[in-house]
């Protein structure tokens, strides 16, 4: 009866132990997946591609920033949604000011003051071309980024068809993402 009460506990410790093993390796795979995920996304084409097009930009420049819903991952990354808060990169890397439409709200719901309200709001959220056409003003903006498959043909025609039109504007591409530099005519 000794014996087997020893191969119980033996028996019990073996599971235990077998237990500490599952749950020291699942939490070693998050340890080491946080840190593979972010080389992998500064590695990515798109992300370069990004970082390309803002040093171009200058700097203290307020933007409006559109995702479209053909937008892709690459296969470097995990999601499209990686690509999500990049405009807050510029923002923070160059002191600029970053408006973005990423849900059906205000993006920078801390905002009181009427007259500062993004014109990002309450606009077809995965659609560039509709929220470029439905800028209620482009004069806010120094410049309006747009992550798309479209061609770039399209987003001069939704710029002249926009009230963007009473501005002179430039467009530049990397990849698939597209700065629309805004001066007043």
């Amino acid at each position: 009866s000794l014996s087997v009460q020893k191969l119980r506990s033996r028996q019990k410790l073996e599971i235990w132990n077998f237990r500490y093993l599952i749950c020291a390796v699942i939490i070693g795979g998050v340890i080491l997946k946080t840190p593979y995920n972010i080389i992998q996304f500064n590695k990515d084409a798109e992300t370069l591609e990004f970082t390309r097009l803002i040093q171009e930009m200058k700097p203290n420049s307020r933007i409006a920033y559109f995702l479209d819903n053909d937008q892709k991952s690459s296969t470097q990354t995990i999601s499209k949604i990686n690509y999500i808060y990049l405009p807050l990169w510029y923002q923070a890397k160059y002191h600029g000011w970053a408006d973005f439409n990423f849900a059906w709200f205000l993006p920078q719901i801390v905002r009181y003051k009427t007259d500062s309200v993004s014109e990002v709001t309450g606009m077809n959220y995965g659609n560039a071309i509709d929220n470029i056409i439905n800028l209620r003003s482009c004069k806010l903006y120094d410049y309006i980024i747009v992550k798309t498959l479209l061609p770039i043909e399209a987003i001069q025609m939704a710029m002249v068809n926009s009230h963007c039109k009473e501005m002179n504007f430039e467009i530049k591409q990397q990849g698939h993402w597209i700065a629309i530099n805004l001066r007043e005519k």
